[in-house]
């Protein structure tokens, strides 16, 4: 049997309780970087969880390093609470206004990541969570502006908007292209415009058919739907109205106005003075239609008792033919805005007697 001396027995006891101390020592040092202090600077607000050595989950490694914790490992702690980081908060500063929704871990949907962080959402998902309610649905008070193009998308509270940006403005965040399938077709009438518009030339073409200077004049006027350009035009004869020379500039001038609108199917009431039958003793509704008088009041037309009734283009005709003629006397008077005759009183003959004849038109009602 082999023997060691004493002093060496002595000297390995030293050196074990030396290697000792050296592990405790290194012990008490990682406890030390374990334990979470304030973060006195800032750090990143993306979302990369770290489990820190205290088995605390922090949003990413410069939240655990601003906290003190400097040892940690990539991922959520196995024994995390479900909820960290799940609990919305008040949002003290401002996000992004883009739509890229996320699903926050509390299952609400969120416009994006930038919203969600905000407020205090660090676990999220991409794309609107699949079991959510939708608050966002709910139409509100647009406070900003929106562009002012026609590229309609439908909002999930089945409402067409214009675009993406008035939809967003007001409140709508969930919605598709194109217009929506059970949409109804309010916003095709026309009202009052009683707003600000814009005065650049861009027409547009109204889902009434109508032409607008520009979107601003449209949507002024309720009329949400339309497509960039004029409205194709239809024939109705407004084109070659009369059979010679314009007689009388102040016809030329008007007609041209009348001309401009094309206004193709329409109804006015007509009152025709004259030393007539009864039947013209009561003013009649005319209805025309593209450019041809069917009816007057509910008698179709052309019959033999209804013939001194005219469209209004067979007005400027007749109007012109007058010019051409020696009349004693001939007074006619124009529709300020549309052109048309409002008033014509002829007297062919001084000596002659019941041979004057006059036409009254009012109440122009333009139809599709």
């Amino acid at each position: 049997m082999k023997f060691f001396p004493s002093n060496f027995i002595q000297k390995s006891k030293l050196l074990l309780n030396l290697l000792v101390i050296v592990l405790i020592t290194f012990s008490c040092e990682e406890e030390d970087n374990c334990e979470e202090t304030k973060c006195e600077g800032a750090y990143t607000k993306h979302y990369a969880p770290v489990c820190g050595c205290n088995d605390v989950t922090y949003s990413n490694s410069s939240e655990a390093e601003c906290k003190g914790i400097t040892s940690y490992t990539e991922g959520k702690c196995k024994e995390d609470d479900d909820n960290e980081g799940c609990e919305e908060t008040k949002c003290e500063g401002g996000w992004t206004k883009i739509y890229d929704p996320v699903c926050g871990c509390n299952d609400v949907t969120y416009s994006n990541s930038s919203e969600a962080e905000c407020k205090g959402i660090t676990s999220y998902t991409e794309g609107k969570c699949k079991k959510e309610d939708e608050p966002d649905c709910e139409e509100k008070e647009c406070n900003g502006s929106y562009i002012e193009i026609y590229d309609p998308v439908c909002g999930c509270n089945n409402v067409t908007y214009s675009n993406s940006s008035e939809a967003e403005c007001k409140g709508i965040t969930s919605y598709k292209k194109g217009k929506c399938k059970k949409e109804e077709k309010t916003d095709c009438k026309e009202n009052e415009c009683t707003g600000n518009i814009t005065y650049e030339i861009d027409p547009v073409c109204g889902c009434n058919g109508s032409t607008y200077e520009n979107p601003s004049h449209a949507l002024c006027h309720g009329i949400t739907s339309y497509k960039k350009g004029e409205c194709e035009k239809k024939s109705c004869n407004n084109i070659d109205i009369l059979s010679s020379e314009p007689r009388d500039a102040e016809l030329e001038k008007n007609m041209k106005k009348w001309q401009s609108f094309n206004i193709c199917n329409y109804s006015i009431t007509n009152l025709i003075g004259c030393n007539c039958t009864e039947e013209y003793s009561t003013s009649k509704t005319l209805k025309i239609k593209n450019g041809t008088l069917i009816y007057v009041d509910d008698n179709s037309y052309p019959s033999e008792e209804l013939m001194n009734y005219k469209s209004i283009n067979e007005m400027f005709e007749f109007i012109n033919e007058l010019y051409s003629m020696k009349t004693h006397i001939l007074k006619v008077s124009y529709d300020e805005k549309y052109g048309f005759p409002t008033y014509l009183y002829v007297d062919y003959e001084e000596m002659m007697v019941d041979e004057e004849i006059s036409y009254e038109f009012s109440k122009l009602t333009p139809f599709k």
